[in-house]
Order: structure tokens, then sequence, then C-alpha cells
């Protein structure tokens, strides 16, 4: 379980990066705040769910 977690963290991570390589340099839109929020809520339960486990 803890190595499908650790896999599930760092695509999470990886899907963060390559959100906020989207963002343009002078306004966000939405959609992709949205998106950042998401993927931020996904890694923040998957690390709870380590935490819990550890």
């Amino acid at each position: 379980m803890d190595d499908t977690l650790n896999k599930k963290e760092r695509e999470i991570l990886e899907k963060i990066e390559e959100t906020k390589k989207r963002f343009p340099y002078h306004s966000v839109q939405p959609y992709l705040i949205q998106e950042l929020e998401e993927l931020e809520e996904q890694l923040e339960e998957i690390r709870k769910k380590k935490r819990a486990e550890g």
C-alpha cells in the first residue's frame, strides 16, 4: 500500500508542476487555478493516509 501511495504522490506532484508551467505570466485562468487546487487537495489526502499508516 505504501508503494502505491508513494507512486500516487509522485504522479500528483508531477501534475502540479505541469499545471504550474501552463500558467501564463500575466493572468491565470480560473480553470488552471481550480485544477491546481484539486491536485493539491489530492496530494494532501495522500499525505494524510501516509501519516496514518506510518
